[in-house]
Order: structure tokens, then sequence, then C-alpha cells
């Protein structure tokens, strides 16, 4: 399975493969790891974080500036800082933050050799460090408004984030001390960045459900350019875990470090600055409140020549305190590199903090061609934003242009006003309900036949890795039963699924609890 987090549906599907594998391009969205977590006071953690949403490759020459090193977000637009294209006279530039591009330029006030570093946003003023201090800039007048002193003993401040509930800023600079400050430049604390030698950002999060934490941008621990570091800044200790981020077109050296609760409409972002050749940064997705998770039940999925079915678990869950209507669709991706659907095409409404899933049988006809499809869900507004994709990958062993399956039918639990189109599919055999449902140790399965057929009979983890199997057999007519001994299993959910003549199958859902 695979997941990929887009923010706009007019990307063509062949071109989206495209920018996945080429991940050199301005202005792709694709992830670099599957999954994400959700945010502060939401569920607790399921998957991966880290996933690249944007990347910023062309901004030094876009700027014609080969000293950007500073990043922030203002709640609508990007700021990159700058050195310059002129000796000591340092910008600010201003990028849109879908796409990458350069909209507008401003002069910092700051005449230096490299001018701003790290950078952060308190609400109303972009906060950069510099040789003075914290150099405060309002974002509406473009106006230097205030520098926060830097605390006695410290040389300078390259990294800096703020904490809106105390009002204070974090800073660092290399191997030199860090400091928690006032806005008075007062040092409320201090303490040793090792064994970190290279600090560069900093940026805050109060979003995570164990933060909040301080994230540390580091350049050379270890040894690779770019490590962003998370600690607690309520023990001013590093957690153990960091996070390197490798850039798609070699980005080096750790610059610029910001955090946004409010980067898109879902998820949370870092945002990440890298010095190198040439300078670029990106945006990574951090916590999201609204998922999509797409489970084939028994794989690897083969359907044979004259078609047949698979089923799949199609989940969303929304970690909003509020209800919340989004659409939901699917499609099918053929190894032409055409698309097919939407199949499924719904539009539901989650209550707060819930889970919405469905257990879903699609077919596959048998004029469809031979070769690897991959099966896509969607959430977003249809034919307009995707919030979240989702996909996993079935075969077609061959195609016969037989009386097989006419249509790529997908039915099974339906989501709210959806009109099923269901096949007249042959119903000559049942899986009844195993018993008992949570079970211990021991499950009966029971099926019955119409008639002498071949069955498969097999039990999968929520991985669709298959744990148990009874084999191909030939059964006569009426009720068969198994016992499955999960003694060697653990705890969770199982799918039990039943397959006669290679092409027919049914999936019950149990749980295993020790």
């Amino acid at each position: 399975m695979g997941k990929i987090l887009l923010l706009s549906a007019l990307i063509l599907l062949p071109t989206l493969t495209a920018l996945s594998q080429d991940k050199s391009s301005s202005y792709p969205n694709y992830d670099l790891a599957p999954g994400v977590i959700p945010g502060s006071g939401f569920a607790a953690p399921t998957d991966d974080q880290w996933d690249l949403m944007y990347g910023y490759n062309e901004l030094e020459t876009q700027t014609g500036d080969n000293g950007l090193l500073g990043i922030a977000y203002d709640g609508t637009y990007i700021w990159i800082s700058g050195r310059g294209t002129t000796a000591n006279v340092n910008m600010f530039y201003l990028i849109d933050k879908q796409t990458g591009v350069l909209l507008d330029q401003f002069l910092t006030g700051t005449n230096s050799l490299w001018g701003i570093r790290d950078m952060c946003f308190d609400g109303e003023y972009i906060c950069g460090g510099w040789e003075q201090g914290i150099y405060c800039y309002d974002i509406t007048t473009h106006q230097a408004v205030d520098t926060i002193p830097i605390p006695t003993g410290m040389i300078f401040q390259r990294a800096v984030a703020y904490d809106p509930a105390t009002d204070h800023f974090y800073c660092g600079n290399f191997a030199s001390t860090c400091y928690e400050i006032d806005r008075n430049g007062t040092v409320i604390r201090s303490w040793s960045p090792s064994p970190l030698t290279t600090i560069y950002g900093m940026a805050w999060d109060d979003d995570a459900p164990d933060g909040p934490w301080l994230w540390v941008h580091d350049q050379t621990t270890p040894v690779s350019g770019s490590n962003i570091w998370q600690m607690d800044p309520l023990t001013l200790q590093y957690t153990g875990f960091h996070y390197t981020y490798c850039s798609p077109i070699g980005m080096e050296m750790a610059g610029g470090l910001e955090y946004s609760s409010d980067f898109t409409t879902y998820s949370t972002a870092m945002l990440v600055f890298n010095q190198g050749t040439p300078d670029a940064g990106v945006a990574l997705e951090m916590y999201s409140i609204l998922n999509l998770d797409l489970t084939p039940y028994g794989t690897p999925i083969v359907i044979p020549a004259g078609g047949g079915t698979f089923e799949f678990n199609i989940s969303i869950q929304s970690h909003i305190p509020t209800a919340d209507t989004v659409d939901v669709w699917t499609n099918v991706l053929l190894p032409t590199w055409t698309s097919y659907g939407p199949i499924i095409n719904a539009s539901v409404t989650l209550p707060p903090f819930s889970t919405l899933e469905r257990d879903r049988v699609q077919n596959v006809p048998s004029s469809a061609p031979p070769g690897v499809y991959s099966y896509r869900a969607y959430i977003g507004d249809y034919l307009s934003t995707i919030y979240e994709m989702e996909y996993f990958y079935f075969t077609k062993s061959a195609a016969d242009g037989g009386d097989g399956f006419d249509d790529w039918y997908c039915w099974g639990e339906s989501f709210s006003g959806e009109a099923l189109n269901e096949p007249d599919v042959p119903r000559e055999f049942v899986l009844y309900p195993p018993y008992p449902n949570p079970f211990n140790q021991e499950l009966v399965i029971s099926f019955e036949l119409s008639s002498a057929s071949a069955y498969r009979l097999a039990v999968y983890d929520l991985q669709g890795r298959e744990v148990s199997e009874f084999g191909f057999r030939i059964s006569n007519l009426g009720l068969n039963k198994v016992v499955w001994d999960a003694s060697g299993q653990a705890s969770g959910v199982y799918f039990v699924k039943l397959i006669v003549d290679g092409r027919w199958s049914m999936v019950r859902k149990v749980v295993l609890m020790k």
C-alpha cells in the first residue's frame, strides 16, 4: 500500500506518478514516506510523519540570491531571508506556499554580509536572528519594529523559535549556549546545545499529542547536513529522536526551520530550509486531522483471465471537534496508464472525532487487460481538491474476452446516498460469521456450498499478510466447518476469506483477544 497527500486534483494521475519518480521538480506534491499522525488533542499517533508535501528548489534561480538562509510562514505566504544580490543589502522574499513561485521581495533594513538567518512568525511580526539580536519585521508595513537584544555573552543569534503561550523566544548559535528569552532580551533559562555542534534553526511545535516540542535544526550531528532533533522544552533535554532529512536534489547544510499549525486545511507542516547548491526549502507534513486508509483483504491479489473480485476496507478518520463533510471516491489506474472511474463516488458527513469505514467488493471484468493495476481512493472535494490519497496494487493474469463481469462493479457496505451498482453475481456459497467473535484462541469457521466446488480458505492480518491457510480443496455441497487455532498469533483484527472456484469470494472480520 502507499499514501500520497495532495492539495490539487488538477494533476493527472500519469503525471503525478512521473513526478513521484522525478523528485527534482519544483512543484510536485508527493510523499517520501507513507502516513501521517494526528495533532494536539486528537487521537494517539498511528503512522509515520515527515511526509514531503512540497519542494521549493528553484528559489535561488528566481531570486538571484545565493545566500538564502531562513524560512517562516505568516499564515498565507512563505518568507525566505537572503543576504541579497548587492553587498550588505539584505532581502526578504515572499513565496507562494503551494507552487514555490516568487511573489514579491522587500529590503529587510539590515546591512551585513549575510543578514537575517533563521526566522519565525509570532502572529504579527517575522522575527529573525542576526548579529544584533532578534529582528522583528512588520509584514504589513514592511518596516522593522524592534530588535530584541542579544543576551550577555552571546555573540550571535542564528536559530530562533517562538512560544506563543509564554511570549518567549528560544535561540541558539552553532555550539554556543542556547537561551530562552523574553521580549526584553532577559534570559529565562539557558542550556548547552551538546551533543549538537552546529545549530542553525529552531521551531516550536505545540500540536504534537505528547508535546510541546522544540525542534532543533543542526548541520553536523549526525554528519549529513540536515538533522532535526526533538527537545523537551520543559526539561531542556533531547528526547533521543532525530530526523535526518535527505533532500531529493542534494541540498546539504541545515538552515532555517519553522513549524506551522495552519499550513493546509487538514495538516500542520514543518518548513525546512537547507543551504547548498542550490539553496532550497521543503514543507514536510507533520500531523493530520483527517486520515484515509485503504486496506486490501488478502494479498497479493491476482485476478484470473475470466475476471474476478477482491475485497477491501476503506476507512476515514476525523480528529476534528466539529462535524465535517468530505467527498470520497475511488478509481483504478490500468497497466495502460489510463484511469477508469470514479467507481465509488459519495459525499460523507463525519461526526466529531469519528471513524467511518466500509467493507467493499470490487470486481474486475474479463476484458480487462493483463498487467499490474493501482486501485486508488481519495478524500477531498471531488474534481477540485484532494486532501489525501491511498492506493494498493493488484494483478490481472490475462484477458480472455469471455463472459466475465461486464463492468467495474463495486458493492458491499454503502456510503450514505450512494447507489450501488451490483452485478448479478452467483451466490452459490455463503461464509457464515465465525464464532465466537471476539475469540480467545479457537475460532469456528463455517461455510456452505450449494454444489461441489473448489475452495480455498485463509486468514489474513490487518496488513493483508496471510497468517493461516487451509489449502485448496474440493468440497461436496452442504455445510463445512473448520477450526482455526490462533494460539500463535497476537491479539488484533484478522480477516477470514473464502474463495470459491478461483473467482468468487467472501470475507469476514474477526477479533482475537488474549
